[in-house]
């Protein structure tokens, strides 16, 4: 299957490696940074440019404990994995294609721990 670019589409495998295609349409099209925000709960004080340095997007203040960070990147994997690592917890606003991504991943990741204990 074919994506945007010419890129392949991901497919999802189970353990008996049989594949269903993405529950998202295309998650390798392109991502509008300019359409791109969450609300990070963290001060914007304190999001240092360790965290999201300027390149990797703006960030807009809201009050005291919260700030809207506006980014964006080449896919919906890329931006997912970037958003998981950032360090701070954050409320996706939009693309909703986004929040079925993160939502879609969350549940992988839960199955891939489900058989380990908390440490």
């Amino acid at each position: 299957m074919t994506g945007a670019y010419g890129a392949v589409a991901r497919k999802s495998c189970s353990a008996a490696t049989t594949c269903a295609p993405s529950p998202i349409a295309d998650p390798t099209r392109l991502v509008e940074p300019d359409r791109t925000s969450l609300m990070a709960k963290m001060p914007r004080r304190l999001v240092s440019s360790r965290r999201v340095p300027p390149a990797a997007g703006t960030l807009e203040a809201v009050d005291e404990h919260t700030c809207v960070l506006h980014t964006g990147a080449t896919s919906l994997d890329t931006l997912s994995v970037y958003l998981a690592l950032i360090g701070f917890d954050f409320e996706v606003r939009e693309p909703k294609e986004l929040v079925d991504r993160i939502r879609w991943l969350a549940e992988r990741f839960s199955r891939a721990t489900s058989g380990q204990r908390q440490a």
